[in-house]
């Protein structure tokens, strides 16, 4: 997701049980704080944050260029009653994860930059969300506004950058709930358009609840149009595509299913060019050889050089699922990469073992 480093706020979430296999991630410029020394694959380090595990939930930080059996470079220990839904990082540091406390409204607790331990956190934005509305995506504009998914309403609200406390939106987009479902991820790029990645109701483009990636354009409010929808077969959005990603040039980063199978997994990290719209195919494709079978890539995020990271999931169709024998891992891979390639690095940790709910490059 394309963001101004000197604004708060950025990237996405996405939620994966118990049972994820993991790899990684989410995006953009970095407190100094929190940046490892030296330079990745193709550019500057980057620090990777994995929101996992819990009660408590814990944020453990990862260098970008870490491989092998990993240990976290640092931790952030979440109150022990938090049921976290959501984590952003904007590029200044402050972390912003949203989630429910006991029978309160759904909250957004943000924390300072380079906060680790049990550190408190600094203001909290009330979103006055009843208890059982997920979050289901988190991102920011070039304004510093935070743009928070509502699924059980069917909204898209923006706060006001520096909201503490009980917080009316600024704006609200209401979706139209009978064709556009279930916002997995969502994105913003630097015009400042809004991308969502959901749920297509009925038949579309000749296929059956699809997944499809709808666009507002800046400022969207109220009953807004979206100015462009990307569905179709051509795309290949298999049904759990769980995110988008949008790179500094406008391009759509999405993950697609394999074109034999498009509704049992999502196999395959696809590019778009900017303003692709329709059945829009991807201009190129990046199958990860991660050295197992049963792995998809599930979640992803472009860094400021172009770099890839991907969040991968096992796959397993027999029922009941077996335990997972592998570790979970995150993976990097090049700008230059397409096609079926092995990532530039590639590490495992332990902390990963426990859930992934969220992940950011920052």
């Amino acid at each position: 997701m394309a963001t101004s480093a000197s604004l708060p706020r950025g990237s996405e979430y996405s939620f994966h049980g118990v049972l994820a296999v993991v790899l990684c991630i989410s995006l953009s410029g970095c407190a100094a704080s929190s940046v490892p020394s030296g330079s990745g694959p193709s550019g500057p380090m980057h620090t990777l944050y994995v929101l996992g595990g819990g009660p408590p939930f814990v944020i453990s930080g990862f260098a970008s260029n870490a491989s092998g059996a990993s240990t976290p470079v640092s931790k952030l220990t979440l109150p022990s009653s938090f049921i976290a839904q959501a984590m952003t990082i904007d590029p200044a540091g402050e972390i912003y994860v949203a989630g429910i406390q006991g029978q309160s409204p759904s909250e957004i607790l943000v924390y300072a930059a380079g906060s680790t331990g049990a550190a408190a956190p600094v203001p909290t934005i009330m979103t006055g969300q009843p208890t059982a509305d997920p979050v289901g995506a988190m991102a920011v504009d070039s304004s510093g506004d935070l743009y928070v998914a509502d699924n059980l309403k069917g909204t898209v609200n923006t706060f006001a950058l520096g909201a503490d406390g009980p917080s009316t939106p600024v704006r609200t987009i209401q979706l139209n709930v009978s064709t556009f479902r279930g916002v997995n991820s969502l994105a913003i790029d630097g015009s400042g358009d809004l991308y969502l990645l959901g749920y297509a109701e009925g038949k579309v483009a000749g296929l059956d609840n699809p997944t499809e990636v709808v666009v507002y354009g800046p400022g969207a409010s109220g009953s807004a149009t979206p100015v462009r929808t990307i569905v179709g077969s051509n795309a290949e959005f298999g049904l759990n595509t769980e995110d988008i990603a949008v790179d500094s040039a406008g391009d759509l980063y999405a993950i697609i299913s394999d074109p034999a199978q498009p509704f049992l997994n999502a196999t395959e990290v696809a590019e778009f060019a900017p303003g692709a719209t329709g059945n829009a195919a991807p201009v190129k494709t990046i199958v990860g050889n991660f050295g197992e079978s049963g792995v998809s890539p599930t979640h992803l995020q472009i860094d400021s050089s172009g770099s890839v990271y991907v969040v991968g999931q096992f796959v397993n169709f027999d029922l009941p699922q077996t335990p997972i024998p592998y570790p979970p891992f995150i993976a990097t891979f090049s700008p230059s990469a397409a096609g079926t390639v092995s990532p530039t690095n590639q590490f495992t940790s332990t902390a990963l073992d426990v859930g992934v709910y969220g992940f950011v490059a920052h």
